[in-house]
């Protein structure tokens, strides 16, 4: 009964050893990947109207690289457009596409937010959204819609 438990922790002991070492050596070995991400900006809204006539907006588009807790801007652009009527409706949307080079994703997770700010006559108003790209996927997409 003795040899039996024995060979039993034994077992135990060596298959969970295993499975740890395996998950060190995912670590440890890891080879960064590139990681693209696209962004689609366009006027989700018909700015026709007069009322929108001297209403401006800029977007700033961001990707960051967290690692333990610290934020690194990896790149950022400011689209101004000046006024929301100039900014293309879905079909005409602007696009940017950015590859982020040499990304560790066990340990590190990048980000990517945009800040749209409206202004017009005497008031501002901003706002900032974003997601955090999965692990694994070398390909991710952002609409903003203006």
């Amino acid at each position: 009964m003795k040899k039996v438990i024995l060979m039993l922790v034994v077992f135990l002991i060596s298959g969970a050893a295993t499975l740890y070492g395996k998950k060190i050596r995912q670590i440890i070995f890891e080879k960064p990947q590139n990681k693209t991400v696209r962004f689609l900006v366009f006027a989700g809204t018909d700015y026709s109207a007069p009322i929108y006539k001297k209403e401006k907006a800029t977007v700033s588009l961001t990707i960051s690289r967290l690692t333990n807790g610290k934020e690194e801007i990896v790149w950022q652009e400011v689209l101004d457009k000046g006024s929301v009527r100039n900014f293309p409706n879905y079909s005409n949307a602007m696009y940017r596409e950015v590859c982020v080079h040499n990304v560790f994703d066990n340990r590190e997770t990048l980000v990517a937010y945009y800040t749209v700010s409206y202004a017009s006559r005497k008031s501002q108003m901003s706002y900032v959204q974003g997601e955090a790209l999965p692990q694994g996927s070398a390909l991710d997409t952002l609409q903003v819609k203006i």
